[in-house]
């Protein structure tokens, strides 16, 4: 009589590769839904989504010797929409377009332009002059409406806020604060 050896059939390896994928399969877009409706990936997309909004900005200026649109939802053009007063305009654009809204942000209102926007351009950013600005990083350019993300201090809740600089915080930097706020 043989003796078979203990060896691992090709069943049973493919039998492993279909369990492994089903776990995959479960497994995945729970992980993904969880970063992108809150925690650390819901504050890291909406600190980009608000520099990007900086950046078009920026970029519109270049070509304009530093001035900035006086629309402060002007924004929306740049990033390829069309505005509400052109024929391209559509209400059921409203319900498309989610590029300006924060992931933890479950009910962004309308901006002038009629696109769902969790954000808002500071007057410091519309209709002026850039290209003048000697401090960027001390210019509030873009801010989250409504406070939706943690602090992990305290506990308590921060808006997204970004300088013309092109950098994001969670809350107000710091260093702008008031000397006796800081401390």
């Amino acid at each position: 009589m043989e003796t078979r050896e203990s060896s691992i059939s090709r069943l049973e390896v493919i039998l492993f590769l279909v369990l492994l994928s089903v776990l995959a399969i479960l497994i995945i877009p729970n992980h993904r839904r969880h970063h992108h409706h809150g925690g650390h990936g819901g504050t890291r997309q909406c600190m980009a989504t608000a520099r990007g909004i900086v950046v078009s900005i920026r970029t519109y200026s270049l070509s304009w010797d530093g001035w900035t649109h006086p629309d402060p939802d002007y924004y929306v053009k740049l990033a390829g929409w069309p505005l509400k007063h052109e024929d391209r305009y559509s209400p059921s654009l409203i319900d498309r377009n989610r590029d300006f809204s924060c992931p933890v942000d479950q009910d962004p209102g309308l901006n002038n332009q009629g696109y769902r926007s969790s954000y808002d351009v500071m007057p410091a950013f519309r209709g002026t002059n850039i290209g003048a600005i000697n401090t960027p990083e001390r210019i509030l350019a873009v801010k989250e409406r409504v406070p939706h993300h943690s602090l992990p201090k305290d506990g308590g809740l921060a808006a997204v806020h970004a300088y013309a600089d092109g950098t994001a915080s969670l809350g107000i930097k710091p260093e702008l604060l008031p000397k006796r706020i800081r401390d």
